[in-house]
């Protein structure tokens, strides 16, 4: 856990949007539990912590792919991950946290379905990744990602985060799940 802490710092550090990540003491009815990662939410606090204009976060609805998961579990246990989730990627819907606050306002629901349309884009070829990303933004997360050998979040689709930057119109990665496992 203190990796992700070093992580998520030095992407702050080269301005690629990074969620907080504290460690806490956690005492309850007197109990001490110990010390216990705190880490920040997909949320408005996120983009504005990292001095960006509240836009959308959007991911990949990964339910395709834990259906796939559950099922190969259950034909064949032995295989696990051999082959689960190839065709999810191509097929998961695209979403963002808090989809209702974005669909509630006509502005809100442009930025959505720009951010939504640059990732589709991307993901069936129309769009080459300078124009659906921030691409020095995007070489900074892969540079460090690559230097701390951080690729859970980065090389595993389900766990990539993109910030919509409603002033650029582009994509901007989100440093989450910095390990090497």
């Amino acid at each position: 856990y203190l990796w992700e802490r070093v992580y998520q710092d030095a992407m702050r550090r080269e301005d690629v949007t990074a969620l907080r990540y504290e460690f806490v003491n956690v005492t309850i009815n007197g109990k001490d539990l110990g010390v216990y990662a705190l880490e920040e939410a997909f949320e408005t606090r996120l983009i504005e912590n990292n001095r960006r204009k509240d836009g959308p976060i959007i991911r990949f609805n990964e339910d395709i792919l834990w259906g796939e998961l559950a099922r190969q579990v259950s034909v064949a246990p032995s295989d696990r991950g051999a082959v689960a989730g190839a065709g999810s990627y191509q097929s998961s819907d695209l979403d963002a946290f808090g989809s209702s606050k974005w669909m509630a306002t006509p502005g809100g629901r442009n930025q959505f379905l720009s951010a939504i349309t640059l990732l589709e884009g991307f993901r069936t070829g129309r769009f080459r990744v300078a124009e659906a990303f921030d691409a020095p933004q995007l070489a900074r997360f892969f540079a460090l990602t690559d230097l701390m050998r951080a690729w859970h979040g980065a090389g595993n689709w389900p766990n990539a985060r993109f910030y919509y930057n409603p002033i650029s119109n582009r994509l901007e990665p989100i440093a989450f799940d910095g390990y090497n496992r």
